[in-house]
């Protein structure tokens, strides 16, 4: 199952009696845990950006998996800089790696950070399990345009997760074998034909794909089956709910200045002001998508 965790963040524990690592996996997509030393609390999940995040972004990191396998230079990485420009960022030829330097000097590269939602999504799934299973192997979906170095570096943070990957699969094939898998009685001799919308955070792809009853062979073995076959893919990379979230959190802004002409700072260059306007238009875009009209208000924002 598909888990949305698109960040992580790191920010000192309180003072506990104890200086033990503990675990805690709660229903609600939110894990507070110990990484293994008092003097550092992760938190992992969706609310961390309606919380954390506006109070202080730089902490908080936002579609790292977007970055994977790329350099400063890509228009991807360019985008994420845009978006979140209080981060700072360099690549190191070394690792071949973009490395974040967080505040109090600690640096952490962009595959440790996906390792820590691999590692998150691995617990969901234990938790979920028969109770004692511990899952050491994995198959990951990866974006249809990932190239060989998104992918390695993809398989490299699942090493660091402990998981072994035994295969990676593309999503828009991930999902027609969702989709075929509870339909088999549905098919026959004739090709049927089916297209699947994924519009993700950071990205927009289209699979078309037929299914029919077929003859096949493998390994020596001979049977008719439901046979899946991918006829083609479309996709937009940097087009994802992402891209009308930051065009909002920019118009709010806009209407901001629009309002209080008095007001000299810009507000652009706030990054607590932008994280809570981003946080708001993620609010708005929610709304308007089951609504004509939505009031939007922002208190504090500095």
């Amino acid at each position: 199952f598909p888990v949305r965790a698109q960040c992580v963040n790191f920010i000192d524990p309180p003072h506990t009696a104890s200086d033990a690592p503990s675990a805690f996996l709660p229903f609600d997509q939110t894990v507070d845990l110990s990484i293994g030393r008092p003097t550092a609390l992760r938190l992992i999940g969706i609310s961390i950006a309606a919380s954390e995040s506006t109070r202080s972004p730089e902490l908080v990191y936002h579609a790292v998996p977007t970055l994977l396998g790329k350099k400063l230079e890509h228009p991807k990485v360019q985008i994420f800089r845009k978006h979140y420009p209080y981060h700072n960022m360099t690549y190191d030829e070394s690792i071949g790696q973009i490395v974040f330097e967080h505040p109090g000097g600690v640096l952490l590269t962009v595959e440790e950070l996906v390792a820590m939602l691999l590692e998150y999504a691995r617990d969901i799934a234990e938790n979920h399990a028969e109770k004692g299973t511990i899952l050491r192997t994995a198959v990951l979906t990866v974006p249809h345009y990932y190239g060989q170095a998104e992918r390695r570096s993809l398989i490299r943070a699942a090493e660091l997760a402990g998981l072994e990957v035994i295969q990676l699969i593309n999503t828009g094939s991930a999902v027609g074998l969702n989709f075929g898998v509870f339909r088999l009685k549905q098919f026959n001799a004739t090709p049927q034909h089916y297209m699947f919308f994924d519009v993700g955070y950071s990205n927009t792809v289209a699979t078309v794909v037929s299914y029919h009853v077929g003859k096949h062979h493998y390994d020596g073995v001979f049977g008719e089956d439901p046979i899946m076959t991918v006829l083609g893919v479309g996709y937009a990379p940097g087009l994802g709910t992402s891209t009308f979230i930051m065009l909002l959190r920019d118009y709010l802004a806009g209407i901001f200045h629009q309002q209080k002409p008095n007001i000299k700072e810009d507000i652009f260059q706030n990054k607590r002001a932008m994280a809570k306007l981003k946080h708001e238009a993620e609010r708005v875009f929610t709304m308007l998508s089951a609504n004509n009209e939505v009031i939007s208000q922002v208190q504090y924002w500095v």
